[in-house]
């Protein structure tokens, strides 16, 4: 047998080998199917129209905008419903150049002592947790003693549209232009909490 034979025999055998493995590899096996079929997958475009449909026909509600040019807006509060005078579910935002903003009443109470500077000013609020009975508000604020820059938090008794008998709850801490920290909040210990920045340093 020539050369030219066993090259075309071989050849037609390795051509056949390949064949039956493609057959193999594409043959149907019985497993079990882990994805979707398109009957699925049809059902599932159907239910989210339809649940796109049901929210259309649900009127959206609009953005309302209850405040607007505010100077450096820091912290907000919501005052609660009182049983006994002052103001009544009032919305509270301290203003960092030195200004308590009450939203509802259209009004603006200057709080004295505020240095603003950089990111130093009138910064955080909290209410007393007994703010219905003694009308109790705390301010975290930059200050100034002598030379040197401060924060401090004082307390309030707001009665109406002012603030009154105030009283100076801690002093002394480190202030600058940036990194002021400001943040109070009372825990549910009952105890307030104040958060400090690094004074640039």
């Amino acid at each position: 047998m020539s050369f030219k034979y066993k090259k075309l025999i071989f050849l037609s055998v390795f051509l056949l080998i390949g064949i039956l493995i493609l057959v193999y590899v594409r043959r149907p096996q019985n497993k079990p199917q882990t994805g979707v079929t398109l009957q699925q997958v049809g059902q599932k475009e159907q239910s989210t129209d339809n649940n796109q449909g049901q929210n259309q026909t649900t009127p959206r509600k609009a953005v309302e905008v209850v405040a607007q040019n505010l100077k450096i807006p820091w912290e907000i509060v919501f005052l609660p419903t009182l049983s006994t005078g002052g103001p009544d579910n009032e919305i509270l935002i301290t203003e960092r150049p030195g200004t308590l903003l009450m939203l509802k009443g259209a009004k603006k109470i200057p709080v004295t002592g505020v240095k603003s500077i950089g990111e130093g000013g009138l910064l955080g609020m909290a209410l007393h947790p007994n703010f219905k009975n003694n009308h109790f508000i705390y301010l975290y604020l930059t200050s100034q003693t002598g030379t040197a820059t401060i924060n401090e938090v004082d307390r309030y008794a707001l009665e109406g549209s002012t603030l009154k008998d105030r009283k100076v709850i801690i002093s002394g801490m480190r202030g600058a232009a940036n990194h002021d920290g400001g943040r109070i909040a009372f825990g549910p210990d009952g105890f307030l909490y104040i958060t400090v920045g690094d004074a640039q340093n």
